[in-house]
């Protein structure tokens, strides 16, 4: 059996819905993609892979999935609500990385010139 230790957060995640008016942002998947591996990589975090698609039908957005050493981060985007889901959870194992995940989603969320941002954070 596994040993239980008070007061370990194994991790952070950080998940959210960002508002914003700039459709071409939320339907331009390169660009967001370039953007989100500069930034995992300024965050200190390190991408295992990833993976993208492109909505043809209907609103023209895009969800993009990227494995991290850490963890994960995924988008999706939704141009005809004027929004994007995010969410960007990291583990604590070897380090604390709770600001980095804070930092990321901020990043990313900041990315799309948001006129709204709602998130929450869960410590697991």
């Amino acid at each position: 059996m596994a040993k239980k230790i008070k007061n370990l957060s194994l991790g952070l995640e950080v998940c959210g819905r960002v508002y914003t008016k700039k459709m071409e942002l939320l339907k331009d998947s390169s660009a967001a993609k370039k953007f989100v591996f500069k930034a995992i990589k300024k965050n200190t975090f390190k991408k295992l892979g990833s993976h993208s698609y492109e909505f043809k039908d209907g609103g023209g957005g895009f969800s993009l999935v990227v494995n991290l050493n850490e963890s994960h981060c995924a988008l999706h985007t939704w141009p005809e609500f004027d929004c994007l889901t995010l969410n960007v959870y990291v583990c604590n194992f070897l380090r604390d990385n709770s600001q980095g995940c804070r930092n990321l989603f901020n990043e990313i969320a900041n990315y799309f010139e948001p006129y709204k941002v709602e998130k929450k954070e869960v410590e697991r």
